[in-house]
């Protein structure tokens, strides 16, 4: 009996302990207003800092423009809101005590890019890896970064779900002659290897007796082995990107003995929003045309990671886009893949 009224005392202790924690426990919360009409604002990727400008939590802004931050330690922090075609913002350092709860109001203004600018940058022709601020190729990533950060949050959160068809295909030498296919339906996408590896051993990789093409997700194109060994510059757009504003990249000079990736975003000239990223493949198998190897992501892609469909194939929005070609270069070769559907 004793026995049973200890452990009972024990466990209503530690009931109130940890009700206790929760109740002292502080919060910040963040509302994300459109500095021209007030209205709440959607989507926007918001950032919990530090003192010291460490990241310590984000969030995405729901419909009513807020983000919740809990179970922070008392100290300082700042608020850091970004949006596509808005100006980032960060809130001036403010304290939150033991047990309170921090309420900042953040208002976006229109982020502004001049084109003109973008325009003579385009003509001069340079390609510049990691460009500074203050050049118009800067503000264009900014903005490419942006939607790219969104979706990599969402990616890693597993914020959104989907039902998938994974397929296998057996095409002619052209790429495009679909001669045998097989589906099969889930909830898995692939995921791409990380930026280091990729950089290191190539975006083409040997698997048994064929290779691994890999397209980049949103992670890898932000990371910082992508960004030092990949230049910038602006792309006008013509065609079907018409009316649109690019942001190409290419490897660096010297990067050579790996195959790498060049491509370009591309952005609404109006929204700066992230349409599609079309790339291709470098340093290819002399036997294969570069041109006809690469891929597309549309901006509903964007959402989970990013992938691509074989030139003049059917899309495909997966994060990871295998394609088997036999050593041997015989007639046919094996293409497998994921396509989100729903």
């Amino acid at each position: 009996m004793r026995f049973s009224r200890v452990l009972l005392a024990i466990l209503i202790a530690t009931s109130l302990a940890s009700i206790s924690t929760h109740v002292n426990a502080q919060t910040v919360l963040a509302r994300v207003l459109d500095g021209e009409d007030s209205r709440p604002v959607f989507g926007a990727l918001t950032y919990l800092v530090d003192s010291e400008g460490t990241v310590l939590k984000n969030a995405l802004t729901d419909q009513l423009g807020r983000a919740l931050f809990v179970g922070l330690e008392a100290g300082a922090f700042r608020v850091r809101v970004e949006m596509i075609g808005k100006a980032t913002v960060e809130t001036d350092l403010f304290q939150v005590a033991a047990g309170a709860t921090a309420t900042q109001d953040v208002r976006l203004e229109s982020s502004a890019i001049v084109l003109e600018g973008l325009q003579v940058e385009a003509e001069g022709g340079r390609c510049r890896v990691r460009p500074s601020q203050g050049l118009g190729v800067a503000d264009l990533w900014d903005e490419a970064r942006k939607a790219l950060s969104a979706a990599a949050f969402t990616d890693r959160e597993a914020i959104y779900l989907y039902r998938t068809t994974s397929y296998t295909r057996e095409l002619a030498l052209d790429a495009k002659t679909i001669q045998r296919e097989e589906e099969r339906t889930g909830t898995k996408l692939f995921d791409s290897k990380p930026a280091e590896d990729l950089i290191e051993n190539g975006f083409v990789q040997k698997d048994g007796d064929g290779e691994l093409y890999f397209a980049p997700d949103a992670d890898v194109l932000l990371s910082d082995p992508f960004l030092d060994s990949h230049c910038f510059r602006f792309s006008v757009g013509r065609g079907e990107a018409e009316g649109l504003i690019g942001l190409g990249f290419e490897p660096a000079s010297g990067r050579n003995r790996t195959v790498d990736i060049s491509g370009t975003l591309w952005l609404d000239g109006q929204t700066f929003e992230l349409r599609w990223l079309q790339y291709n493949y470098e340093n290819l198998d002399p036997d294969i045309n570069s041109s006809e190897v690469g891929g597309r992501v549309d901006s509903s892609g964007f959402r989970t990671a990013l992938g691509l469909f074989p030139n003049g194939g059917s899309r495909c929005r997966a994060s990871e886009f295998l394609m088997m070609l036999p050593v041997e270069r015989e007639c046919v070769s094996s293409l497998t893949g994921a396509q989100a559907v729903a």
